[in-house]
Protein backbone atom coordinates (compact mmCIF):
# COMPACT_ATOMS: atom_id res chain seq x y z
CA UNK A 1 0.00 0.00 0.00
CA UNK A 2 1.40 3.35 -1.00
CA UNK A 3 1.82 5.90 1.76
CA UNK A 4 -0.38 8.97 1.60
CA UNK A 5 2.02 11.20 3.51
CA UNK A 6 3.23 14.15 1.54
CA UNK A 7 6.83 15.26 1.27
CA UNK A 8 6.32 18.13 3.72
CA UNK A 9 4.90 15.79 6.34
CA UNK A 10 7.77 13.33 5.88
CA UNK A 11 10.29 16.14 6.23
CA UNK A 12 8.54 17.35 9.37
CA UNK A 13 8.75 13.85 10.87
CA UNK A 14 12.45 13.66 10.02
CA UNK A 15 13.05 17.08 11.58
CA UNK A 16 11.21 16.04 14.75
CA UNK A 17 13.23 12.83 14.97
CA UNK A 18 16.49 14.75 14.61
CA UNK A 19 15.44 17.19 17.34
CA UNK A 20 14.56 14.21 19.55
CA UNK A 21 17.95 12.58 18.95
CA UNK A 22 19.70 15.86 19.70
CA UNK A 23 17.88 16.01 23.03
CA UNK A 24 19.11 12.48 23.85
CA UNK A 25 22.75 13.33 23.16
CA UNK A 26 22.88 16.86 24.54
CA UNK A 27 26.00 17.10 26.69
CA UNK A 28 27.02 13.50 25.93
CA UNK A 29 30.40 12.74 24.40
CA UNK A 30 30.91 9.89 21.93
CA UNK A 31 32.35 7.49 24.49
CA UNK A 32 29.28 7.88 26.71
CA UNK A 33 26.98 7.63 23.69
CA UNK A 34 28.62 4.34 22.66
CA UNK A 35 28.61 2.92 26.17
CA UNK A 36 25.06 3.92 27.10
CA UNK A 37 22.85 1.41 25.33
CA UNK A 38 19.66 3.32 26.13
CA UNK A 39 20.85 6.55 24.49
CA UNK A 40 22.46 4.65 21.61
CA UNK A 41 19.45 2.45 20.85
CA UNK A 42 16.90 5.26 21.21
CA UNK A 43 18.89 7.46 18.84
CA UNK A 44 19.34 4.71 16.26
CA UNK A 45 15.66 3.78 16.48
CA UNK A 46 14.51 7.34 15.79
CA UNK A 47 16.66 7.50 12.68
CA UNK A 48 15.74 3.97 11.58
CA UNK A 49 11.99 4.60 11.70
CA UNK A 50 12.33 7.69 9.55
CA UNK A 51 14.70 6.02 7.10
CA UNK A 52 12.20 3.21 6.56
CA UNK A 53 9.39 5.68 6.01
CA UNK A 54 11.23 7.48 3.20
CA UNK A 55 12.81 4.50 1.44
CA UNK A 56 9.85 3.84 -0.90
CA UNK A 57 9.99 7.46 -2.06
CA UNK A 58 13.68 7.48 -3.02
CA UNK A 59 13.73 4.42 -5.24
Amino acid sequence: MKSRLGDKVRLLHIKEAIIEVLSYVDGVNFEVFEANSMIYNASIRQLEVNWRSIQPTIR
